[in-house]
């Protein structure tokens, strides 16, 4: 029987390997997932170029800085990940999977302390099938590889901190405490869920351990030094005076807190309403990443918890199921600003949905088990071919819509550019395409004086434009031509696979239009179009996208059966073409243009 439970365990942890690696050495995409870890990447490259030393060992995430005095701290987090990630990139080189492999070994880790945790209070049954959903969850899957402060690293240093209070618990010796504070303070320097978790746990302790221990007082203490230890080193890194100013603190907190919303999750007055928080979190993000069965099962649970308190039959099982609820519900009930806007906010939710479900499941199969043995494999067998499709279904589809345009236009630029120039670019700085430029860029020139100003550099070699605007480019291209500054002209790169737009959700009220024709013609792109129907069209539109704003054209022909655009081709390239019906209503299709050049 030991042999097939460690089997299962490592079969288990092979399956978890392969869904988190799916996409390992893919380009980052282009939502947060890939800008945030961009973002952390370039801090790990400010480490590596300039030292510990000079960065303070604190975030700096300033894009090419050439010098420390431009150095921006970033000081909203503990800094460990950037330490992570600059020891991965020595080691292994600067690159996507690299950085992906710091939060997947974490990832992977956490999973047998997790099952080591449950299996203190739960038979092994209960414990593989808690594992198995860990292994499979979208939320588990598609985060994995996160390379973010939230996410797998501190949730494993919180799940050790758990297992450590559990051996304190139950033999409260110098060892157990000293690796639960050892826990405890690398949970911390990663990020602030390691703090809570020490409030419950301590909470925890003084209700339902009969004979306390004082040392256990130890981790609140540790708690609070180094929180203390943070604020001073925060003011430090940003006025070079050790304080104990919250200032910067409280703000931060307040903001992740805060009412202040965007109005796609739901306002009123511009704040963020009750209903919005729970039309977004619970009914958008958790159906989306924990799976609705799951998140069904965890939920009949919950209320078989609930009734077992009020019938005063509540044990040391339900507690553990407690304590993963109230770590992952906390996090999100206190930053609601930051649950609201970013989905994997409800990470830490993980193992009470998991460990939820899991034991809804065994109540579930023995009431059947009472009845007949034969209907309870029948059970299971429809549980893990039902749970393991909806899992597996979601990962795919959630992966199959992930986008990857500024990673694809930093890989063009890096083939189009020489090593060791600067380039100037109107574009907004963006962190996942600079990751693929390997030389430094220059971004956000808004203006031909600074453009030229910029190009006295001796460095500077090339430019691109995001805009479309003729007269402000014809005023760059005269600055600099007499620069002898060589204009990057994407051609054909710049138009492949640089989609922009979806129209996959829309509801085609006709047909969408037919590329006949799409070339550059000299200075100029040139494409025509046809509808099959163009009685029922009012007007076309071209949809472009040039990499920080999107713009429309609109064109109407005098028949309403065919039409020529001219756009520049400095554009990002034309992406999409609706036809507008009589009704109002668009049809349209997303889709890449082959290109020929004469």
């Amino acid at each position: 029987m030991k042999a097939i439970t460690n089997g299962a365990i490592v079969s288990l942890l092979v399956l978890a390997v392969v869904l988190r690696a799916w996409d390992f050495a893919a380009l980052w995409p282009d939502d947060y997932r890939g800008w945030g870890a961009a973002f952390y990447s370039n801090v790990a490259r400010n480490h590596i170029t300039f030292g510990f030393a000079e960065t303070k060992g604190a975030m700096v995430p300033t894009l090419n800085p050439r010098n420390p005095s431009e150095f921006d701290f970033y000081v909203d987090h503990p800094p460990m990940l950037g330490w992570l990630l600059a020891g991965s990139f020595t080691v292994f080189g600067y690159s996507d999977w690299s950085a992906r492999l710091v939060p997947l070994l974490f990832s992977l880790a956490v999973l047998p302390v997790l099952y080591a945790v449950v299996r203190k209070h739960y038979n092994t049954g209960i414990a593989v099938g808690f594992l198995a959903l860990m292994a499979v969850l979208p939320m588990a899957v598609q985060y994995g590889t996160f390379v973010d402060v939230q996410g797998p690293i501190v949730f494993f240093f919180c799940m050790l901190m758990l297992l450590a209070y559990q051996r304190f618990t139950e033999r409260p010796a110098w060892s157990n405490i000293g690796g639960l504070l050892g826990a405890f303070l690398l949970g911390a320097l990663t990020d602030w869920p390691a703090y809570y978790l020490v409030a419950i746990l301590f909470v925890h302790y003084l209700l339902s351990v009969r004979q306390k221990d004082l040392r256990i007082l130890l981790l609140p203490a540790a708690a609070v030094l180094a929180g203390l230890a943070f604020i001073l080193y925060q003011n430090y890194v940003l006025s070079g005076r050790l304080s104990l100013n919250v200032h910067y603190m409280l703000n931060a907190f307040l903001f992740r807190a805060g009412t202040e919303m965007e109005t796609s999750i739901g306002q009123a007055s511009g704040h963020l309403t009750t209903g919005g928080w729970f039309n977004t979190v619970v009914f958008k993000f958790w159906p989306k990443l924990f799976t609705i069965p799951c998140l069904v099962m965890a939920g009949l649970w919950l209320l078989a918890v609930m009734a077992k308190a009020a019938a005063r039959r509540f044990s040391g099982a339900d507690q553990l199921f407690l304590i993963f609820l109230v770590f992952g519900g906390i996090h999100i009930a206190i930053f609601r600003q930051g649950a609201a806007v970013h989905e994997f906010w409800s990470y830490y939710l993980l193992p009470a949905v998991a460990l939820g479900a899991a034991l809804a499941i065994a109540s579930i199969a023995r009431l059947i088990r009472k009845k007949s043995h034969a209907a309870v494999v029948v059970f299971l067998v429809i549980v893990v071919c039902a749970f393991g499709t909806v899992c597996l279904a979601k990962n795919a589809i959630l992966r199959k819509n992930t986008a990857t345009q500024y990673s694809k236009m930093g890989v063009i630029l890096t083939s189009l550019t020489t090593p060791g120039y600067l380039i100037l670019t109107d574009l907004e700085a963006h962190f996942g395409m600079d990751f693929y430029v390997r030389n430094p860029m220059q971004f956000a020139i808004v203006c031909p004086a600074n453009f030229q100003l910029m190009s006295q550099h001796k460095d500077v070699r090339y430019f691109f434009f995001s805009t479309l605007f003729n007269d402000y480019k014809s005023q760059v291209f005269h600055v600099l031509n007499d620069e002898g500054i060589q204009r990057l002209d994407f051609g054909n790169a710049y138009l492949v696979d640089m989609t922009w737009f979806d129209y996959s959700r829309c509801k085609p009220s006709l047909e969408p239009p037919t590329v006949l024709k799409a070339e550059v013609q000299g200075d100029k792109f040139h494409m025509e179009w046809s509808h099959p129907h163009p009685e029922n069209v009012a007007k076309y539109r071209i949809y472009t996208r040039p990499a920080t704003k999107s713009f429309f054209v609109n064109y109407t022909d005098v028949d309403g059966t065919e039409l020529t655009a001219n756009i520049p081709p400095m554009a990002s390239g034309v992406m999409a073409v609706v036809a507008i019906g009589r009704n109002g209503k668009e049809s349209g299709f997303t889709r890449e243009i082959p290109v020929r050049r004469d």
